[in-house]
């Protein structure tokens, strides 16, 4: 997976803060990557039917695109989107290597993946434990600010301040310290 962040198993958040219209960019990524908005044509949702280069006009594809684009949120982003709620993978490993697109969308759903390049769920806002913040500015602390990381993207990071001197961008509030397992609560509520 492209980081080391994890969503935990504590979630608390409304079903009308979760968007599921953008596909991300990258090809695999861990559930709790912070996103940022890359694209969003209105007159452009999808790519179902799109032709194929040096082809007739009648030679298409039937895997469906979505053309509107998030991607892993990079330091200082003030286009945050939301903090993503299921991995993104392009193959799945039970019991063989088998390519997501052909896998069942119930088998998927099971395992809390989405194909890459299909819409993902990311929430707006909410309560979420992770687990792999980014720890190299201090430890986490009830009521201290939770700030996207300028090391690692896509990350939750402790203090406001690298220790490079850059300001960090504020996207919520942490409310517990590290637990026994390494989880911390955040309540994630990015505003500018």
């Amino acid at each position: 997976m492209a980081n080391q962040m994890n969503l935990l198993k504590y979630r608390n958040y409304e079903e009308h803060d979760v968007i599921n219209l953008y596909a991300t960019i990258e090809g695999d990524l861990t559930k709790g990557t912070i996103l940022e908005y890359v694209s969003a044509d209105p007159d452009n949702q999808n790519g179902f039917g799109v032709s194929f280069a040096n082809t007739p006009g009648y030679a298409f594809s039937k895997d469906y695109v979505v053309n509107w684009k998030v991607q892993t949120a990079t330091a200082y982003s003030k286009k945050i989107a939301g903090i993503l709620l299921n991995d993104v993978v392009t193959t799945i490993t039970d019991p063989w290597s088998v390519d997501a697109r052909f896998v069942d969308p119930a088998k998927l759903a099971e395992k809390q993946v989405v194909v890459s390049g299909r819409a993902v769920p990311f929430a707006t806002r909410g309560w979420f434990e992770v687990s792999g913040i980014d720890t190299t500015s201090g430890a986490p602390a009830p009521g201290s600010g939770a700030y996207l990381s300028n090391s690692t993207p896509g990350t939750i990071a402790c203090g406001n301040i690298s220790n490079t001197a850059e300001v960090r961008v504020r996207i919520g509030t942490f409310m517990t310290s590290t637990g026994l397992y390494g989880g911390v609560l955040v309540k994630f509520n990015p505003s500018f």
